[in-house]
């Protein structure tokens, strides 16, 4: 069941409290902007439109242009119905229209990155965890969409059923937002900038590749069998640990309903610390086909690593 924080009346049903989770209230919105404001000479991580500050030992906020309450829509997703899936406990989050800010409040979680420690372990520390993370992504790939939220089975789209974000991918408006989409074949369509034969492709250098990307899109189109809840940037950095335990998995901004191959393939391609790509199959399903239809698009399509 959900944890208390989710709601601030009492939930008759998981559903209820996800849907109702935000605590976007005037209180809460003064007092995240209060401790902002107080809180600048705190530590903190800053990249071009979004911030992380810690506002004390155990809760931090997330806020930018970049930030997203799909981030926000997943966590409480996975609070409800993942219950062995370490995420931060989110307190509140709402968006400041006129601004065009984003700001999420949640728990800051005891547990270094285990991009800090991973060299230091010891073969059969490594294999634990290893075993963990195995544990929390079966969870993951076992997560049902919510009939109340109307997502299709196939669908491909934030926890919420509303738009993806991937910093790797722009929308037809120049904008870093992507979908909801009816199934995987609207997906690889939108991946390919709506080619969906070589006929329009003028270079034909490239026609070969993209020719075969295309039957690979198919291919995997026809043995979809639906699609899978995805965290999207699993990276060393993204994995929190302490005394030997995965204590939290953070950073869901990219997160969604992806077919099956799509944590895979962005886990071999987003992290680059020596001997990380070679454990990543000791967590989850290798797709090698797959990770060759995903190089060929990045190669001709993608706008990131």
């Amino acid at each position: 069941m959900c944890k208390p924080v989710l709601s601030t009346s009492t939930p008759s049903t998981p559903y209820e409290a996800w849907a109702n989770g935000y605590k976007d209230n005037l209180f809460n919105r003064w007092k995240t902007l209060f401790q902002i404001a107080v809180s600048r000479h705190m530590p903190s991580r800053r990249h071009s439109n979004s911030s992380i500050l810690y506002l004390s030992s155990t809760k931090l906020v997330k806020f930018g242009r970049t930030v997203h309450l799909s981030e926000a829509s997943a966590i409480l997703f996975l609070a409800c119905f993942a219950p062995n899936v370490p995420v931060p406990r989110l307190h509140c989050a709402f968006r400041d229209d006129k601004k065009g800010v984003t700001y999420i409040v949640m728990e800051r979680i005891d547990g270094r990155p285990l991009s800090d420690s991973w060299h230091e372990a010891s073969r059969d520390e490594k294999d634990r965890l290893l075993t963990q993370l195995r544990d929390i992504f079966e969870e993951l790939r076992a997560l049902k969409k919510l009939s109340g939220k109307g997502i299709a089975d196939g669908a491909v789209c934030a926890a919420d059923g509303g738009k993806l974000h991937d910093h790797r991918i722009w929308n037809a408006a120049g904008e870093k937002g992507l979908g909801p989409f009816p199934n995987e074949a609207a997906f690889n369509l939108f991946l390919r900038n709506g080619v969906s034969n070589i006929d329009s492709i003028a270079d034909q250098g490239s026609q070969a590749e993209i020719q075969k990307l295309i039957e690979m899109h198919t291919a995997s189109e026809k043995g979809n069998i639906g699609t899978v809840f995805t965290h999207g940037d699993v990276s060393l950095s993204n994995i929190l640990v302490k005394e030997g335990k995965v204590v939290g998995i953070v950073d869901w901004e990219m997160s969604g309903w992806y077919p099956r191959y799509w944590e895979y393939t962005t886990a071999i391609n987003t992290h680059y610390i020596k001997g990380w790509r070679e454990e990543i199959g000791k967590f989850l399903d290798e797709w090698p086909q797959e990770k060759e239809m995903d190089d060929l698009w990045r190669k001709h399509y993608c706008d990131g690593p």
